[in-house]
């Protein structure tokens, strides 16, 4: 954890890596990628409120993908939960958008050679080229539905079998994200989201908040705090126009840069 002070603008941050071997953590990279991000956010300042186009780094980008994924639960879809419910075939988000869960990525927190009920672990796509395609299963929902497991039954000690993800993988595009930013005029870089976990994940409406810096004519400049982005789920996923080739893992979920079009940000 750092904090940061200049003047009357104060900040706290972080940054983390999880990994199963030794030689993919650099802990010195770690701390330098935290003291840079903290003090780079030092003198935040709100937007004016309107509509833009945002640019959202890996990290964060992992945290909203972890939050897609949950909605292809099965079970979540079966008890009403999920706003997937009777969307399978359907177009939810961009023609870029391709989105798997994989338990077999050699060396990633999520894998392992069988799931908790003993079915072997497989690969499922979940979003193909923005469709929304399969569910995962464990044996007690792929009965109900008249399907095969897919090797995704998750539990604790203490905890009856249920429906979990193991390695989501947003797929990468072929630019970088220095090129899309290019061909962005006035937009937000984003950071950090907050309140990612008050996500309805019926209705998909959400109002969270942001981080980040400001983007004008293709260039990073000024940092962003205290505004809020409100949308739906489907609309904001549907305003994905490009993923960007920087592919990271942050612990069990891959996540690239991604652009995403007429977001709305309230500001001042």
């Amino acid at each position: 954890m750092v904090l940061a002070q200049s003047g009357e603008s104060t900040e706290m941050g972080g940054y983390g890596m999880e990994a199963l071997r030794l030689d993919e953590l650099d802990i010195i990279k770690s701390a330098r990628t935290a003291v840079e991000q903290t003090v780079a956010s030092l003198g935040g300042r709100q937007l004016a409120t309107g509509s833009y186009t945002i640019m959202i780094e890996p990290e964060p980008a992992a945290a909203l993908v972890d939050v897609i994924g949950g909605l292809f639960c099965a079970s979540d879809v079966h008890r009403g939960r999920s706003m997937m419910k009777g969307r399978l075939g359907e177009l939810v988000a961009s023609p870029c958008v391709n989105l798997t869960d994989d338990g077999r990525i050699p060396w990633k927190p999520g894998s392992s050679s069988w799931d908790s009920e003993g079915v072997p672990t497989g690969r499922t796509e979940l979003i193909k080229n923005g469709e929304a395609n399969a569910f995962l299963y464990n044996l007690q929902y792929a009965i109900k539905d008249g399907v095969s497991s897919t090797g995704n039954c998750s539990r604790g000690m203490s905890s009856l079998p249920d429906v979990g993800t193991t390695n989501l993988v947003f797929a990468a595009g072929t630019e970088s994200p220095d090129a899309l930013r290019a061909r962005i005029t006035n937009g937000m870089y984003v950071t950090e989201f907050m309140g990612l976990h008050t996500i309805d994940p019926i209705s998909g409406d959400f109002s969270i908040g942001a981080k980040g810096h400001r983007i004008e004519n293709g260039e990073i400049t000024t940092p962003v705090s205290g505004v809020t982005m409100a949308s739906n789920l489907l609309e904001f996923m549907r305003n994905i126009s490009a993923a960007a080739s920087d592919l990271k893992y942050s612990g069990s979920v891959a996540a690239p840069t991604l652009v995403v079009e007429n977001v709305v940000i309230a500001g001042k």
